[in-house]
């Protein structure tokens, strides 16, 4: 009887054993999938830094916008090629890219290409608190104007602060070009008033000649050698800087910053691309203080223009320009 009451007991204490290692084995299951998971998540996060750090997304837009006239291996090429020579703004992201001093005339600001949007705020929340004006700095997508959206993205921006009057849009280098402000300006459909230029002038099919209806500034820097005023100086598509001065709106006000350079109108320089720029041989300081002061006084000079009469086309295509009480 002991020996056969023996066998049920080892057959107990082998599965118990049994459920033992069972246990053992789906804990350790358990522990591996966990750290797997875990390396995983780690892979996940560095691959999405990484992605938003190179912006791959905007790349593969930006190349898909140029291969049309380019070709698909040239547009890659010149996006790598730009990527390559991002300009890192040496000051850190403001808060907000919005700077509100008043409501009486708005401007929509777009960076120079490759260079971080966060290089132009010091001097445009400056602007925006001495001119009493509400001020966008626009972030198109891998850092380039071809990728903001047009008067359709203008337009956007602008409704979203819809008690300010009078809208200008401006830029800097490629940004205030045909395919950044001067395009927009261009556009009946986007209702600007205004157009800022920072080293920067209208190419292509873009002639704003004829448009009485809107103001212009036009700022350039004596040492720029990416956008210059010599003689002979060619714009990026092969045209004469001089020649298409010429295209500019009629009331357009032309300042020259003597000492100052192409980068001097942000906080990212030196630059060297496409051109090595020229060295500026007055302060950084002194040169944003000058860009700031005409900046300051052209916006004035808008919403003195426009105070009683709201662009008619921005209301047409969706502005709002509520009459407030004090009117």
């Amino acid at each position: 009887l002991s020996v056969a009451s023996a066998r049920p007991l080892r057959g107990v204490g082998a599965t118990t054993e049994w459920r033992r290692r069972d246990q053992s084995g789906t804990a350790a299951t358990q522990a591996l999938s966990a750290t797997m998971n875990a390396r995983l998540s780690v892979a996940v996060l560095l691959l999405s830094l990484a992605l938003m750090k190179l912006d791959v997304i905007g790349l593969v837009r930006f190349v898909v916008a140029v291969r049309v006239k380019y070709g698909t291996a040239p547009a890659l090429l010149f996006a790598c090629v730009i990527r390559a020579n991002w300009h890192d703004a040496h000051v850190g992201a403001p808060a907000s890219y919005v700077f509100r001093g008043g409501e009486d005339v708005g401007l929509v600001f777009l960076p120079g290409a490759t260079v971080e949007p966060a290089a132009y705020a010091p001097l445009l929340k400056r602007v925006a608190e001495e001119a009493r004006a509400t001020v966008i700095l626009a972030r198109p997508a891998f850092r380039s104007p071809v990728l903001f959206g047009g008067a359709k993205a203008f337009r956007a921006l602008a409704a979203s602060d819809p008690d300010v009057r009078t809208w200008v849009v401006g830029g800097h280098s490629m940004g205030a070009g045909s395919l950044g402000a001067a395009g927009i300006a261009a556009d009946p459909a986007s209702g600007a008033r205004g157009l800022a230029m920072l080293a920067g002038v209208p190419t292509g099919s873009v002639d704003l000649l004829d448009r009485h209806d809107i103001a212009g500034l036009a700022i350039f820097a004596s040492e720029d050698t990416i956008v210059s005023l010599a003689d002979g100086a060619k714009a990026e598509d092969g045209t004469l800087i001089r020649d298409n001065l010429k295209r500019l709106p009629p009331r357009t006000w032309r300042r020259v910053i003597r000492g100052g350079n192409h980068a001097g109108f942000g906080l990212y320089g030196p630059q060297t691309f496409p051109v090595r720029d020229g060295a500026r041989t007055i302060s950084l300081e002194d040169q944003q203080n000058q860009t700031a002061h005409h900046l300051v006084s052209f916006l004035r000079r808008v919403a003195r223009r426009h105070r009683w009469k709201p662009a008619k086309q921005f209301l047409a295509y969706g502005g709002t320009h509520p009459k407030r009480a004090s009117d």
